[in-house]
C-alpha cells in the first residue's frame, strides 16, 4: 500500500463522513475541479464541426413537427442529447454537454481503483487523464467517443474490483461481486450504444486479458440467476439509450450498425499511417516518456505474466497496432491514453512506497527549475533567431542547464538512487502539467477548428455564425420576425443545416430552380448564377478542410516547427470552402 493510505478498523472510523476525508480526497477534489473547468468553460466558443453539426442537428430535428431524425454514429449521444434539448434549448454548448459530463466521469473512475493502484497511483492516473489534451478535446466534441471511453474505463474498474472481491467468501462478498458484475455489463451496454471507438477498446481488453476473461466467464456467469442477474439492468440500459427511452426504436438498428462502422475504419492504403502516432507525440509527451518506461517496468519486474500491469502493457501494444491499421483515426489516440495513464499510475505508486526524502524534494525542485530554464531559453531562442541569427546566448544557457542536469543526476544518483528517481518523476510531472494544460487549453478553447493542429481534419469556419446572424437581421428588417425569410441554399452542409435550423422556410438543393424569387440565396463561391432579380451578396467562410501547399519552402523548417509547437505560430495558409449569401436588393431598399 502507498504511504498516503492507512489501514483502520471499521469500528474506529468516524461516523461523520467529513471527518473521514483525507489529503488524498482533497487532492482528488482539486483534480476534478480543474477537469470541470477545462471541460465546461466556453463549450460553445468554437463552431460545431460538420460531424458534430450532423449529430446535433439529428437530435434537434427529432422534436420538430414532421421531422425525421437519423441517429447517426452514436445512439447513446442521440438519446441523451435529445432528452436535454426540450428543457435546456439547442445551442452549441448544450450539443457538447453530454460528452463533457462523461469526460469528467472518466477522470473520477481511477479513484475506484485505489485499492489496486494505491492512493498515489489513482491520483496520478486521474491527474494524467485531467491534463490530457486528447481527453479534453474528445470531451468537448459532440458525439459518442467520450461515452465510449467512459464505458471502457467502467468495464476495467468493474473487472478489477470483481477480481478483488472474488477471493472473499460470505454474503457480503457475494453482494459486492454482483455489484461489480452489474457495473461490467452496464459499461458493456453503454459502450455498445456509444460509438465505433468502443469496439477498438473492447478488442484490446479481450486480447490483453483473455486468460482472466476465461476465469471471469467461468466463475461469473454461473452466478447470474434470479433477481440479481446483471444482464437485466444492462439490457434496460442498452434498449433505453439505443431507442431514446423507446421513443425512437430505429435507434436499435443504429446501435447494431456500429461494429460495421468500426470495421470500415480499417485502411491499409493511403495517407495518414503515422498521423495518430505523431498526434500522440504532440499532445501526450509525458505519457510518451513515462509510458515507455512503465511498459518496460511492467514486463521486466512483474513476476506474474497475468498481472494487471502486464495486461495493461499488452493493451497498449494492441492499441498501437490498431492505430496503424486504422489510418488517420485520431480518436484512437485518446483510447491509448486510458491504459497508459493507469499503468503509469501503478508505476508511480510502486515508486512512492516510501515518502520522498529531503534530497528527493530538493532534487525535484532543482530539476524543475532547470527544466524551466531550458524551456524558457528554448522559446527565447525560437523568437530571437528569426531577427538575430548570430545571437546564441539562449542556446548556451540551455546547454549549461542540460549539463547541470546530467552532472547532478550522475553524482546524486550514485549516492541516493531512490531519491533521484522520485524527484525526477515529480519534477517532470510538474513540468508537463504546466505544458500539457496549456496545449490542451489552446487546442480545445481557441484552435479546435484550426487544420494546422494535427488533431483537426475538417472544421467549421467562424464566419458561419456571422452568416446566420446577418441572415437573421435581413429577416427582421423584411418581415419583422427573426426567421421568416425565404432562403434557398445550393450548398447542403451539416454546418449550414445546424446554424440555419430556425429558418422554417429554408430549402436545400443542388441547383437554384429556374425563376426562383427567394429573398435570400446561399451559393458556392465563384459560382455562375442566373438570378431573376437584382441581388447583393457577401462571401463567408464555411469549412476549413486542410492547408494550402507551401509555395515558398522555408529556409528554417526546424525553427518553423519549433515556433508552431511553442507559440502556435505558422505561416501555413488554411484552405477554406467559402459561400456567398445573396439577398434581394429591394429588401435593403424597403427594409428597416
Amino acid at each position: 500500500m502507498s504511504y498516503i493510505t492507512t489501514t483502520k478498523n471499521a469500528n474506529d472510523l468516524p461516523a461523520n463522513w467529513l471527518a473521514r476525508l483525507t489529503a488524498a480526497d482533497g487532492a482528488l477534489f482539486l483534480i476534478l475541479l480543474a477537469t470541470a473547468v477545462s471541460r465546461f468553460t466556453n463549450l460553445g466558443q468554437i463552431p460545431l464541426s460538420p460531424d458534430e453539426a450532423s449529430r446535433a442537428w439529428a437530435s434537434w430535428q427529432f422534436w420538430q413537427p414532421g421531422g425525421t431524425a437519423v441517429t447517426g454514429g452514436s445512439p447513446a449521444y442521440f438519446s441523451l442529447t435529445a432528452s436535454l434539448l426540450p428543457f435546456l434549448g439547442s445551442s452549441d454548448a448544450i450539443a457538447r454537454l453530454i460528452p463533457a459530463l462523461f469526460g469528467v466521469g472518466i477522470v473520477c473512475l481511477p479513484w475506484l481503483l485505489r485499492k489496486r493502484l494505491g492512493a498515489v497511483g489513482a491520483l496520478v492516473a486521474s491527474l494524467l487523464l485531467a491534463i490530457s489534451p486528447t481527453q479534453a478535446i474528445i470531451s468537448r466534441t459532440a458525439g459518442g467517443d467520450a461515452i465510449a471511453l467512459f464505458a471502457l474505463m467502467l468495464i476495467v474498474v468493474g473487472w478489477l474490483r470483481y477480481e478483488d472481491a472474488s477471493g472473499a467468501i460470505g454474503n457480503a462478498a457475494a453482494a459486492i461481486e454482483n455489484r461489480w458484475l452489474t457495473a461490467i455489463f452496464a459499461g458493456l451496454a453503454l459502450g455498445l450504444t456509444s460509438s465505433p471507438l468502443f469496439y477498438g477498446g473492447l478488442l484490446a481488453l479481450a486480447i490483453a486479458g483473455w486468460p482472466r476473461w476465461r476465469v471471469f466467464l467461468g466463475r461469473g456467469l454461473v452466478r447470474m440467476d434470479g433477481d440479481k442477474n446483471p444482464f437485466i439492468p444492462a439490457i434496460i440500459i442498452f434498449i433505453a439509450l439505443s431507442s431514446l427511452f423507446l421513443w425512437h426504436l430505429s435507434g436499435l438498428g443504429a446501435a447494431a450498425a456500429l461494429p460495421a462502422q468500426w470495421l470500415q475504419q480499417f485502411r491499409f492504403a493511403g495517407d495518414g499511417l503515422f498521423d495518430p502516432i505523431l498526434a500522440f507525440m504532440r499532445y501526450e509527451p509525458f505519457l510518451l516518456l513515462s509510458g515507455v518506461t512503465a511498459v518496460t517496468w511492467a514486463i521486466l519486474t512483474q513476476r506474474k505474466r497475468d498481472s494487471w500491469a502486464v495486461r495493461a502493457s499488452w493493451a497498449i501494444i494492441v492499441i498501437i497496432i490498431l492505430m496503424l491499421m486504422q489510418r488517420g483515426q485520431m480518436s484512437n489516440v485518446a483510447l491509448l491514453v486510458l491504459p497508459a495513464a493507469l499503468l503509469v499510475g501503478q508505476m508511480a505508486d510502486t515508486l512512492f512506497q516510501t515518502r520522498p526524502s529531503r534530497i528527493g524534494w530538493a532534487w525535484a525542485g532543482g530539476l524543475l527549475f532547470l527544466l524551466g530554464v531550458i524551456f524558457v531559453n528554448l522559446a527565447r531562442y525560437a523568437r530571437v533567431i528569426t531577427i538575430a541569427p548570430q545571437d546564441f546566448t539562449s542556446a548556451w544557457v540551455m546547454l549549461l542547464a542540460v549539463t547541470a542536469v546530467l552532472v547532478t543526476l550522475y553524482f546524486v544518483g550514485v549516492w541516493e538512487g531512490t531519491a533521484v528517481t522520485q524527484g525526477s518523476f515529480l519534477a517532470v510531472l510538474a513540468f508537463f502539467i504546466f505544458y500539457q494544460w496549456g496545449v490542451g487549453w489552446q487546442l480545445t478553447h481557441t484552435a479546435a477548428n484550426d487544420p494546422r493542429q494535427r488533431w483537426v481534419t475538417t472544421a467549421t469556419d467562424d464566419d458561419v455564425r456571422l452568416l446566420a446572424a446577418n441572415l437573421q437581421d435581413i429577416s427582421r428588417q423584411t418581415t419583422g420576425a427573426d426567421h421568416d425569410i425565404t432562403v434557398f441554399s445550393s450548398v447542403d452542409s451539416p454546418a449550414l443545416r445546424w446554424y440555419l435550423r430556425h429558418f422554417n422556410q429554408i430549402q436545400f438543393g443542388d441547383s437554384l430552380p429556374v425563376g426562383a424569387q427567394h429573398e435570400a440565396i446561399i451559393s458556392p463561391n465563384r459560382s455562375d448564377l442566373t438570378l431573376g432579380s437584382d441581388y447583393a451578396g457577401a462571401d463567408y467562410g464555411l469549412l476549413r478542410d486542410g492547408l494550402l501547399p507551401e509555395e515558398i519552402p522555408s529556409d528554417r523548417p526546424g525553427i518553423d516547427w519549433l515556433r508552431w509547437q511553442l507559440f502556435n505560430e505558422s505561416s501555413r495558409t488554411i484552405r477554406e470552402e467559402r459561400v456567398i449569401l445573396w439577398w434581394r436588393a429591394d429588401l435593403s431598399e424597403n427594409g428597416g
